[in-house]
């Protein structure tokens, strides 16, 4: 639980981070959302097209599909849709994006060992730690920002289909 100074200190800190300053920040920052679109408003069709494959029904407005129907349909439609932008980033032929994929076989390569032995070696984590380092210094910028952007994106998307479904299942 935080105090009443650190209270205070967080809140005299967050006046000072008030975003850009200069005419070129402010128009950097003002297109990170649109980087590469995950969090836009889904497209109307693309969740009718993810309920009727659902459902085998076909509806032509969100207004005939039921709560759950329409959660899980957008849930599909949002991962699909952060499937598609993941294949298109990595089709682009940017080296740097498929290299930042080396992260995250060696994370899979340390989960599978905590998950078979229950913990990790040291000589292992030495290893990661040292592959990590190397694979950081080849790429690093922007490209590996965007990626672990849609990584991110994949996990909400992949939470909410989970979530929709067990809803969805429990329904049915």
């Amino acid at each position: 639980m935080a105090t009443a100074a650190q209270i205070a200190a967080n809140q005299r800190n967050a006046l000072k981070s008030t975003g850009p300053k200069s005419q070129k920040g402010k128009q950097n920052s003002s297109v990170n959302a649109r980087r590469h679109g995950m969090h836009s408003a889904l497209p109307v069709k693309e969740v009718l097209a993810a309920y009727q494959v659902i459902t085998g029904k076909k509806a032509t407005d969100v207004a005939q599909v039921s709560g759950v129907a329409l959660r899980l349909a957008m849930a599909e439609a949002q991962l699909a849709r952060v499937k598609e932008s993941e294949r298109a980033l990595l089709a682009r032929g940017d080296d740097e994006l498929r290299d930042v994929q080396i992260f995250d076989l060696i994370d899979d390569l340390l989960m599978s060992e905590y998950a078979k032995h229950g913990n990790v070696s040291s000589k292992t984590a030495l290893e990661a730690s040292l592959l990590k380092l190397r694979a950081s210094k080849v790429f690093e910028g922007a490209a590996r920002n965007t990626y672990r952007s849609l990584l991110r994106a994949l996990r909400q998307a992949e939470n909410a289909q989970a979530a929709a479904l067990d809803e969805w299942l429990g329904e049915a």
